[in-house]
């Protein structure tokens, strides 16, 4: 399982987000491989929800929707404090992960995918 803290994606309120968010609309292959590593969108556990936007996001990107945790708790262990963060889990233990973005972002979670297949 791949996570991503997609707080900010919904909210598209950040040039980083935009980035990310442009490049998952804009690859099918790459929506399809995140797809089948069960990717799952989350939203930082304390962070504000601002549903309507997240809502809005689902129902455009239903293959990719957002979910809010219903706890902290649930997420312990996971540093979401950077904007992407992505966190490889196996078998609910972290495996590895990635942070921030930055010209090779997408080259990054590629090998991240890579790592989860």
């Amino acid at each position: 399982m791949a996570l991503f803290d997609a707080a900010s994606l919904a909210a598209n309120d950040n040039p980083v987000s935009s980035t990310v968010d442009d490049m998952l609309q804009a690859d099918p292959e790459l929506q399809r491989r995140l797809q089948q590593v069960h990717l799952v969108l989350v939203t930082a556990p304390n962070a504000p929800i601002d549903t309507h936007l997240i809502s809005e996001w689902n129902g455009v990107n239903p293959s990719m929707a957002i979910h809010a945790p219903y706890s902290a708790a649930q997420w312990e262990g996971i540093d979401v404090t950077g904007i992407p963060s992505f966190h490889l889990l196996r078998n609910g233990k972290l495996v590895d992960r990635r942070t921030g973005w930055s010209d090779t972002g997408k080259a990054d979670l590629l090998k991240l995918i890579d790592a989860a297949e």
